[in-house]
């Protein structure tokens, strides 16, 4: 199920990564605008919007969502993140060995075994096996949401809290190392996007979609710029010329409730927040972008070390590759194997259902 302005919320969260990278290697489209250190909060942001779509689609597919139903979901997943995903992790494979000094490096077939089982994530390749850890937990998280909520309307408020404070005494975000491949320290956003999904749904008492819509729409726009005054050379100008690059990069429960404010905003029809991210351009960018987030960074490398122009043609040169690579590998990996994946789970569900 595709949500138009869910999408352009997507494409908001790959150019936060992209810009980000750009700019920690000095190309910028002008002097002095540097978006280094924004990268984790488009990063979190997919985090929040992927566990929303997902417990939002559970929910208004089934209030109790069958074992036939996680088995299609299952089977979509993988159809949705592998394909693009193994073919990025051979390609950096081979740079590794026939053109080096590029990252992610993958050193052996051990390195590619390990990606592929989640047991490892070099360089940008750490947030994949963080959101499939989740992919298979989220069962879970539904069933207890929609479970809690049968018991008394706060129910699902306190399940969360109480799992998000689990998380933190568990992994403290002090004691996690960077690009940290596992879960726990990221569970807050993911929990938080959940938690929003069932506000927006039919299984909720109290449900986010009748609110106002024009306090909907400024608390939307709020939000990203309260996300984007998290730029670390915005907030270095305006607040402490201490700020480092990486000095939000734990603050998890801050993005996960700033983007988790921005998902309701963009989801409710009747705002144009959720107008402007449903506009083609900002659609095209989101339908890109997980093409975009496993190409730009080779590509950035390869324009950075190879085209010795200016920051600024760099920078278009870089914008233009990226979404033109991108594009094709949308359409002639991703979306192929997308259909094949919806169409494989229906009849996976149907078969299941017709041997009952």
């Amino acid at each position: 199920m595709t949500i138009k302005s869910l999408d352009g919320l997507r494409g908001l969260a790959v150019l936060l990564v992209l810009l980000s990278h750009m700019s920690l290697v000095g190309i910028n489209l002008l002097p002095g605008l540097d978006f280094s250190g924004i990268g984790k909060a488009g990063v979190y942001l997919f985090f929040v919007l992927s566990a929303f779509l997902l417990t939002w689609q559970a929910l208004e597919a089934d209030q109790h969502p069958s074992p036939s139903y996680w088995l299609g979901y299952g089977l979509r997943r993988l159809c949705r993140i592998y394909p693009l995903y193994l073919i990025a992790v051979l390609a950096s494979f081979g740079l590794t060995h026939y053109a080096p000094g590029y990252a992610p490096k993958i050193d052996a077939p051990i390195d590619i075994f390990q990606h592929l089982t989640l047991q490892a994530g070099e360089g940008i390749y750490w947030a994949i096996p963080v959101e499939f850890t989740y992919y298979l937990l989220l069962p879970l998280v539904t069933l207890v949401v929609v479970g809690s909520s049968r018991i008394h309307l706060t129910g699902p408020f306190i399940a969360t809290g109480l799992a998000i404070y689990t998380a933190f005494v568990t992994w403290p975000p002090a004691d996690m190392m960077a690009n940290s491949i596992g879960l726990g320290p990221y569970l807050a956003m993911f929990l938080l996007g959940s938690l929003t999904a069932f506000l927006c749904s039919k299984a909720a008492g109290i449900n986010a979609l009748t609110w106002n819509s024009r306090l909907i729409e400024l608390t939307g726009w709020s939000a990203v710029a309260i996300a984007l005054l998290t730029v670390p050379a915005l907030a270095r100008s305006l607040f402490d010329s201490d700020i480092a690059n990486d000095s939000f990069h734990r603050a998890f429960i801050f993005y996960g409730i700033i983007w988790s404010v921005a998902v309701v905003a963009a989801f409710h029809g009747g705002t144009h927040f959720g107008k402007f991210f449903a506009l083609p351009a900002c659609r095209f960018i989101g339908r890109v972008s997980f093409s975009v987030y496993l190409w730009h960074f080779l590509i950035l490398q390869v324009v950075h070390q190879q085209v010795p122009v200016h920051p600024s043609v760099q920078f278009c040169l870089t914008i233009a590759v990226t979404f033109a690579i991108s594009y094709l590998s949308y359409r002639w990996v991703e979306r192929p194997w997308i259909r094949w994946g919806h169409l494989a789970s229906e009849q996976l569900v149907l078969g299941l259902q017709r041997q009952r």
